[in-house]
């Protein structure tokens, strides 16, 4: 599969890379191609290591970061659900999800969950649901009058009590990341997939920066390929060399070390990308050259799903030495 993975990153992702930076939405037939090779049951195989799944995220992200950033979105979903009915359609892709998971990270006005006759009714915000319009429903996390977190699966569809709005980014905005808005919106009872005290679900969230740091070193390993082509060659051996040691850390760091681990892989991909413009010269800010989409996307990078500890760090790097 990661063989496959990269074989499809340079012979389909990465050539349409740059027109699907100027595009609204991911083309359909990426996805597709994903659903029909198998990469949406990815997560749930017995037989294939985390190691290797985020092998594989990274494989993706280096030939299109916004395409591999809508896909890797289904996996918390489909592994969540995956001993549920839902199982079977979300592995096979034919069903594909998305997650709404930061409504409850802050809990000033969290996304906000009443068990009802019917089912449940939810009220609030989630900021940055990816995949809006490619997707067909989302894993909300929200919080009921107990701080208990409940994951339901919701039809990703506009309507009177669903309100999305789609903000502008400065890269893979051909994800169609949206912020959703619920106004006492009903959802049906067996759309429950789990709950769990907030407590207990805060203490294991830094787990997603682990394949978020997947998608930097997608990134860098496009931007060391580049740079083997010109006058950067000297300059890719020594961000392959970097690139082994972070993809180590990530894999290694304790939960309270993720987010570090993180922000090393971010920042390397924000070096990689300025090494790319830099060994490219004036015509990198073009926007039919690699460079500046690289370069946007790793901006992208240093801060999604960023954290005040991954955020300490970067700024600890970016800072000038005496």
């Amino acid at each position: 599969m990661l063989e496959r993975a990269r074989e499809i990153a340079d012979d389909v992702l990465f050539p349409s890379a740059l027109s699907v930076d100027r595009s609204d939405r991911v083309p359909p037939a990426h996805l597709d191609l994903l659903a029909a090779e198998g990469f949406y049951g990815l997560s749930v195989r017995p037989d294939l290591d985390f190691a290797g799944f985020a092998d594989v995220a990274a494989a993706l992200a280096s030939g299109c970061l916004t395409t591999a950033f809508v896909w890797l979105q289904h996996h918390g979903p489909a592994r969540a659900a995956a001993e549920t009915a839902w199982g079977p359609a979300l592995a096979s892709g034919q069903v594909r999800a998305g997650i709404g998971l930061a409504g409850i990270r802050h809990q000033k006005d969290p996304l906000r969950v009443r068990r009802t006759s019917a089912g449940f009714v939810l009220t609030g915000t989630v900021p940055w649901v990816t995949g809006w319009d490619m997707i067909d429903v989302v894993f909300v996390a929200a919080l009921d009058e107990s701080d208990v977190v409940h994951f339901l699966l919701v039809d990703a569809l506009a309507g009177p009590t669903l309100k999305v709005g789609q903000p502008d980014i400065v890269a893979v905005a051909a994800s169609r990341t949206v912020n959703v808005r619920f106004l006492d919106h009903e959802v049906v009872a067996d759309r429950l997939i789990s709950t769990v005290p907030f407590a207990d679900w805060s203490a294991d969230d830094s787990r997603g920066a682990t394949l978020n740091g997947f998608l930097s070193l997608g990134l860098v390993d496009r931007c060391v390929r580049l740079l083997c082509r010109g006058p950067g060659a000297t300059t890719a051996d020594a961000l392959a060399r970097a690139a082994t040691a972070r993809r180590a850390d990530l894999l290694a760091a304790p939960p309270d070390q993720l987010n570090a681990a993180r922000a090393g892989a971010s920042d390397l991909a924000w070096r990689a990308a300025g090494a790319v413009c830099v060994a490219t010269g004036a015509p990198a800010v073009l926007l039919d050259q690699h460079g500046q989409r690289l370069a946007r996307e790793a901006a992208f990078l240093l801060v999604f799903g960023s954290r005040p500890q991954m955020r300490d760090v970067l700024l600890g790097h970016l800072a000038p030495a005496d």
